[in-house]
């Protein structure tokens, strides 16, 4: 599969939520019982929590949800989560059939089921058979370096669109694994073993997003969500330790989407070397013409790749059409170049294709730097009804109204929804943090006034209660008589409830678990 199919496809899905990049849903058979009917994905998610008041771990740090520098020895990361990756494909290859259709059977309610009932030993059992996989990615988070040196900045032309990441996608398979870990250790009462797994899946998450790409940021945001599902977990278990500064300790952002989205911004620059060099390279007219023939031709291509089909061979129809409209979009570039301060007479002297090419090129910058500056901003910040970038770029005149690469928005609307599917998913991991580390607040509340939850917020004052990322505000809470409920809305606004939740929070009577 090519890099940018996959890209689409994971974006798509992240779109919906992170967690279910990596769920593996069983195939409905035709002997398979009638299943009850699938639940609202727009509904408010509701998820009921009998927590236990937790104070604060003494020491404070007691627990960190990412190792500290004092705990990392040298070396490179990467080395040790390709080991991981070979051993858990090892493993994998050597599963008899029926076991691979079992397993692919399970892993759904072994990740979804209650903790009460989850069957341990099954769960033990497999995990022990990928013990030398896991080995590695604990020996992984633990090294200062996490480099896998793709030299994504040497790609150019159509290699920038054809490279092929099938390591990174390797990692969400090793996150699989650490999941499984985590609820057994949690299952068992084993918390700060589980803390300890929840450790190297969150490093695992930050380490797979190191590319700056979009699609491995998504992959580490994905794996990132994984474990911030078990931090719900553990938090919700009988007697479990307080992590409200374990969760103080992660990075705001987790998972820092801007790199990625950098790469993206300068990739048709590096598709395109005329975006690069209109101004200052000379050329005579019949090369300049071949240059932008050559331009449109791999434009074509990509529209049909990240359409999901395959360029037709050019022919002389194909060519004769195209030489058409670079003569028909050479008017407008034209006028635009003269109207922006050029000297007629020098623009009527420079080649049609070059005249092409330089407008392309300034409409190009124009146009990328309006649609990023917006990802430099906090997304609280952002207005609630952002308009559509390419339509007020259309409206603007950025658009020359014929799908050739010559036009700045039509590479711009092959990459905007990816970027901004990107950014809500990256706010909305942050989001989800942010109301486990309220919940944690709440639970630090009841610990210090004899077990009752407050009445506002507002009554937290031993430590800040977070603030919802996406507004800029506290979550909603409201306290009626012993049960609570915490609102996390939806990221965007225009999403519906498709990732919101609310917490129904009720203090349990007495603790137990171990830590």
């Amino acid at each position: 599969m090519k890099f940018y199919l996959v890209f689409f496809v994971v974006l798509v899905l992240a779109a919906l939520d992170a967690a279910p990049v990596l769920a593996q849903v069983k195939a409905i058979q035709p002997t398979d019982p009638p299943r009850e009917a699938e639940p609202d994905p727009n509904a408010v998610k509701v998820v009921e929590l009998r927590l236990t008041p937790a104070g604060e771990p003494r020491p404070a740090l007691k627990y960190e949800l990412l190792p500290s520098p004092i705990e990392r020895k040298p070396g490179n990361r990467a080395t040790h989560y390709y080991r991981a990756m070979l051993l858990h494909q090892q493993v994998q290859a050597n599963l008899p059939k029926e076991e691979w259709q079992k397993l692919n059977e399970l892993e759904q309610t072994w990740t979804e089921c209650p903790l009460n009932k989850l069957p341990q030993e099954e769960i033990r059992k497999h995990v022990a058979k990928y013990s030398a996989a896991i080995r590695e990615i604990k020996t992984a988070a633990y090294r200062e370096e996490g480099q896998f040196n793709l030299r994504l900045q040497d790609l150019r032309g159509m290699d920038t669109i054809n490279f092929l990441l099938p390591d990174m996608q390797e990692m969400r398979g090793l996150a699989r694994l650490l999941r499984y870990q985590t609820r057994l250790e949690i299952a068992e009462g084993k918390y700060s073993s589980a803390i300890e797994t929840m450790r190297q899946g969150f490093q695992l998450g930050r380490d797979s997003a190191e590319p700056p790409l979009l699609i491995t940021s998504l992959i580490g945001i994905a794996v990132a969500t994984i474990n911030a599902a078990e931090v719900e977990e553990l938090i919700a278990a009988p007697g479990s330790p307080n992590l409200y500064w374990a969760l103080a300790t992660l990075p705001k952002p987790l998972i820092d989407m801007r790199p990625g989205m950098r790469i993206e911004m300068e990739m048709p620059a590096r598709m395109f070397d005329f975006l690069n060099d209109a101004e200052t390279i000379e050329m005579s007219a019949g090369e300049w013409h071949a240059r932008m023939m050559k331009t449109m031709l791999e434009m074509q291509q990509l529209g049909a790749m990240t359409g999901g089909g395959q360029a037709e061979k050019p022919d002389w129809k194909s060519q004769l059409a195209l030489a058409a409209m670079l003569i028909r979009v050479y008017g407008e570039c034209k006028k635009a170049l003269i109207e922006s301060g050029e000297s007629a007479e020098k623009v009527e002297k420079m080649p049609v294709g070059k005249v092409v090419a330089i407008q392309a090129s300034r409409a190009y910058r124009q146009t990328y730097h309006e649609m990023f500056k917006w990802a430099l901003l906090p997304y609280s910040d952002l207005p609630r009804e952002e308009p559509d970038p390419l339509e007020s770029l259309r409206k603007k005149g950025q658009g020359l109204g014929a799908l050739s690469a010559a036009d700045p928005l039509m590479i711009a609307s092959l990459l905007l929804p990816a970027i901004k599917q990107a950014r809500l998913a990256e706010v909305r991991l942050q989001k989800n943090l942010a109301a486990l580390q309220t919940i944690e607040a709440l639970r630090l509340y009841a610990a210090t006034h004899e077990g009752k939850l407050p009445t506002a917020l507002a009554d937290i004052t031993q430590v800040p209660v977070p603030i919802n990322p996406t507004t800029g505000k506290p979550f909603a809470y409201e306290l009626r008589g012993e049960t609570a409920t915490l609102d996390v809305p939806s990221v965007a606004a225009n999403n519906g409830h498709r990732d919101a939740r609310r917490y129904v929070i009720r203090l349990a009577t007495q603790a137990s678990g171990k830590k």
